[in-house]
C-alpha cells in the first residue's frame, strides 16, 4: 500500500533560518570591516600634521598677512603683493626644509 500523498521534498539548507543568520553575519562583518577602513575620514583622525608642517603653514600665513597689510596701506601694488607672496611662499619652505636639517635658518643668496 502507496499513500497517495506525497511528502513535500527535503528544505535545502539556503531555505533555513541558519542559512539566512550566516547571511546576516556577513552582511554585519562587511559593514564592520567598511567601517574600520573609513574611520578616520568618519571619525576625524586624519593624520595629525607633523611640528615641521604646522611650522610652514604659520610662516606662510604671517607672511601672507605682512603683505596683505602692506597692500592695505598702498606700499605695495597687487603686483608686487603677488611676487612677495611668492616670495615669502618659497623663503617659507626653504625655511622649513632647513629645519629638518637642523639650521633653521633663511637661506643666504
Amino acid at each position: 500500500m502507496t499513500s497517495s500523498t506525497t511528502s513535500p521534498p527535503p528544505a535545502s539548507f539556503l531555505d533555513t533560518i541558519a542559512a539566512r543568520l550566516v547571511a546576516l553575519a556577513i552582511f554585519v562583518l562587511c559593514i564592520g570591516a567598511l567601517v574600520w577602513l573609513n574611520r578616520e575620514a568618519w571619525l576625524g583622525l586624519g593624520p595629525e600634521r607633523s611640528a615641521a608642517e604646522q611650522a610652514l603653514a604659520q610662516c606662510i600665513a604671517e607672511r601672507s598677512a605682512d603683505v596683505a597689510r602692506m597692500l592695505e596701506e598702498g606700499v605695495i601694488g597687487e603686483d608686487q603683493a603677488e611676487l612677495f607672496r611668492s616670495r615669502a611662499e618659497a623663503m617659507c619652505v626653504a625655511m622649513a626644509g632647513d629645519a629638518g636639517a637642523g639650521q633653521g635658518q633663511p637661506p643666504q643668496q
